[in-house]
Parts: C-alpha cells; structure tokens; sequence
C-alpha cells in the first residue's frame, strides 16, 4: 500500500488517529488528570453537589464564577479520579470521531481529510484540554455537536434538528459563558442560510434560556457574581500579544521569535480573508463556516480582555474550526493544481504535522511527570 493509498483510506486513518490518542492520553494520565486552581473548583462543585445538592468552591463559597455544566459532568462519575479520567478520554475520543463526521463529507481531497484527522488527533490544544480537569475539552465537544446538527439541518431543515440544535445550544452556554457568543455565531449562520430573521432571533434566543437563569440566579446569591471580575481585567494590547503567541505555537515551536508569529498569524487571517473573497465561497460554504467560526471566536476572545494566566487553553475551541478552515480553502484550490503542484502541498503539510506531533509527544512525558508527582499547576 503506497503513502497515497493509505492516507486515502479514511477509515484506517480514524482507527489510527483514535487508537495513538488514546495512548498518548493514557500515558499522560496514567497516574491521574493534571490539576490546577480551577480544577480545584470544578471538583469541589461536584464533590459539595453530590452530597447537599448545593455547587461549592474550593473554599466553601457559592459556585458562581463558572457555569455549572461540567461540575454536573464530573459527578455524573460520583467525583472518582479515576471514573472521571475515563469519562474525560470518551470527550477526547469522541471530539476526534464527530471531526472525522463532519469532515468526511467536507473535505473533497483524501488526503488533505486524513490530514486534518491527524492535525486535530495529534495537536496539542485538543489533548492539552483533555488531560487536566479542565472546561474545554467538554466544550469543543459540544460545539462540534452543535455543527453536526447545523450540517444536517443546512441539507434538510427539519423541526426536530432545530429543537435538537437549541438544546445542544443551551448545554455549550451552560458548560463555559463564552458559549453565549458561539450561539450568536451559529444564529447568524442560521440566516444566511435560510435568510430567516425570525427563526435565527427565535434559535438566539432559546438557546440562551438556560444560561440567563443561571446568571439571573447568580445575582440573587451574590451582589457581585463572581465571573464579573474576569472580564476586562486586560489591556487590548496585552490579549493581543497573548492570543498571537498561543495561536503562533500552533504553527511554529514556542521558542520561535515572537515577530515571525505575527507575520504568520497576520499572514494567516489577511490570506483566509482574500481567498474566500477571491473564490467567491458560498456563507454556505464549509470553507467560510469554519473560518467565520474559527476567527471570530478568536478576535471574541480577544475583544473580551480576560485572564491571561491560562490563553493556551482558552484559545482551543477555535483551534480545530481554524485548522479545518485552513484544509477546506485548500480543498477548492486543489482540483485546479498541477499533480506535481498537489504532491508539493502533501509534503509540505506531511512535514508540518511532525511538529505538532513531537510537540504533543513531548507534552504528553511532561504531563506524565507532573500528574504522578501529584502536583497542582498554578494558573
């Protein structure tokens, strides 16, 4: 079987990008799921729900800086380490298969589609979220659930995927507050797909339902909800650095010079942005959607100036939307390439992608290390 060959049976690529995930997440965890201050929280919400039904901090106060989603998820596996760690891994697992679903009618090229695959299997960002007591790994999963249901209503817009997207909606608000502006994105792929004001205000609408009540309860316990002291807390210089330099490691190693970053992630957004207006891609299109997914979670983010203490996480919803924007422009370049031209892209791509898998392998020794030292990362 040639490289080609290989990499074109996509289904032998899923099986192995799930079977080296997974055994790079076992190792990683194999003494148990790395935890840092927020960890300690998110514990402490599901250990304190499990025994009064009430969500407590760490130190005994009311649950509020977080939405209450993931607490419930961690107690769903009684607060057990263990139990925990396995539920965290089917998230991990699960993230690759649904990319592997909404890809595998996408992408046109095989081989850029098992590319992608490998991208988001062996990327750091994705297994950074997973191997930690962290948010985020839930979340993606969630958003790419909500996508899943977005492509099969954009094919067939029937009631029932519209209910079942809203309560998907309502899940992602309830497991991080920036869900909030995720929902407002899928709202308005919503109307560029049926231009609908109405049905995309109604689906906004509905599928913020639950986080308002947990913000509305939130200001009935406390003067000042907690999560208030989050927001705004940086300069829109400083999130900018932050956020170029966490996107940046995704392409180049971490040590590079910071200006290169700049170029690259400039580079990246200004070239997206001419290619989809020099193709003429459909707001239909999967190339936009991802892209207008991908960059506006990423300049949300950025507009928002919060914390600055843990970007690399924050930064990963937008990861895998970026990367499969990147693939999907590609895919429509591609047919009108050369064969010697096509090869050219392969092997630079197959090149690149052993940086991010050395990155994550390298990660994953050090992750190893801290999590059986039993050690608490600070944020």
């Amino acid at each position: 079987m040639t490289i080609i060959n290989f990499f074109a049976n996509f289904r032998l690529v899923v099986l192995l990008c799930l079977g080296v995930s997974g055994v790079m997440y076992g190792y990683s965890t194999w003494c148990g799921l790395g935890s840092t201050y927020d960890s300690q929280h998110y514990l402490s919400a599901a250990s304190s729900l499990l025994q009064d039904g009430v969500l407590r901090n760490a130190d005994g106060s009311l649950y509020s800086n977080w939405p209450p989603l993931y607490p419930v998820f961690l107690a769903l596996f009684g607060a057990n380490g263990f139990l925990i760690k396995i539920g965290q891994g089917g998230v991990l697992l699960g993230i690759i298969y649904l990319t592997y679903c909404i890809v595998s009618s996408t992408i046109m090229d095989k081989v850029l589609r098992a590319f992608l695959l490998i991208g988001i299997a062996v990327g750091t960002p994705i297994m950074l979220v997973n191997v930690f007591v962290w948010s985020e790994g839930l979340f993606v999963w969630l958003a790419l659930g909500m996508y899943r249901l977005f492509q099969k209503y954009q094919q067939s817009p029937k009631w029932s995927l519209l209910i079942g997207l809203i309560i998907v909606s309502n899940l992602l608000c309830l497991q991080r507050l920036v869900g909030i502006g995720v929902v407002g994105l899928f709202g308005i792929m919503l109307y560029f797909n049926q231009r609908d004001v109405k049905k995309a205000g109604c689906y906004i609408a509905l599928s913020w339902i639950g986080v308002l009540i947990w913000l509305w309860r939130n200001t009935q316990v406390e003067v000042n909800p907690s999560f208030v002291d989050n927001v705004f807390v940086a300069s829109l210089d400083q999130t900018l650095y932050s956020y170029i330099e966490a996107v940046g490691n995704w392409i180049v190693p971490v040590g590079m010079y910071f200006s290169l970053k700049v170029i690259l992630v400039t580079g990246w957004l200004i070239g997206t942005g001419l290619l989809l207006f020099y193709k003429r891609l459909s707001v239909k299109s999967f190339a936009f959607q991802t892209n207008f997914l991908g960059w506006s979670y990423i300049l949300s983010m950025i507009g928002i100036g919060g914390t600055l203490s843990e970007i690399d996480r924050f930064v990963v919803p937008g990861y895998i939307w970026l990367i499969a924007g990147f693939i999907a422009i590609l895919d429509t370049v591609l047919p009108q390439l050369s064969k010697k031209r096509k090869w050219i892209i392969y092997i630079l791509i197959g090149t690149w992608l052993l940086y991010p898998a050395g990155r994550t392998v390298k990660n994953s020794i050090f992750w190893h290390d801290v999590n059986c030292a039993k050690q608490i990362i600070p944020n």
